[in-house]
């Protein structure tokens, strides 16, 4: 493993214990962005048990959604859910909170949407990084 490989894992590891909710991030934007941590540090050979992905997204929400993790952790299993029906689920409580805001802005939709092209552009970087190792 270069120097590189294990710097940018060190940094990605950084970045999900680091890791909140921003105070007017929609669930969306959050999850994308928290996707692309994990899916990175994947790529680059290190993985997390689904129970410590579906904690740690629980204890990274803001406080508005203090009732909602409240409700889940007394009710469901957290080592059988998966970080996909989490998210699921916490959509599907947003739309309800939310149902006027259901759509969201154009400027949401373009910012989500950027994110993901700079997600998918350091995929691409890293995936090559690790051909160029072998």
């Amino acid at each position: 493993m270069t120097i590189v490989k294990k710097y940018r894992i060190d940094l990605l590891i950084q970045k999900y214990e680091l890791f909140t909710m921003k105070p007017n991030e929609s669930l969306y934007c959050m999850s994308g962005r928290f996707s692309s941590i994990v899916n990175e540090l994947k790529n680059l050979c290190r993985k997390f048990e689904s129970e410590d992905i579906t904690r740690k997204v629980l204890r990274s929400l803001t406080k508005k959604w203090s009732p909602k993790v409240t409700v889940m952790e007394e009710s469901r299993d957290l080592t059988s859910l998966s970080y996909q029906e989490l998210i699921g689920a916490l959509k599907d409580h947003d739309l309800v909170l939310h149902k006027e805001e259901a759509e969201p802005s154009k400027i949401r939709v373009w910012l989500c949407k950027h994110q993901q092209v700079k997600r998918l552009i350091l995929i691409l970087r890293t995936r090559r990084s690790c051909l160029l190792d072998v």
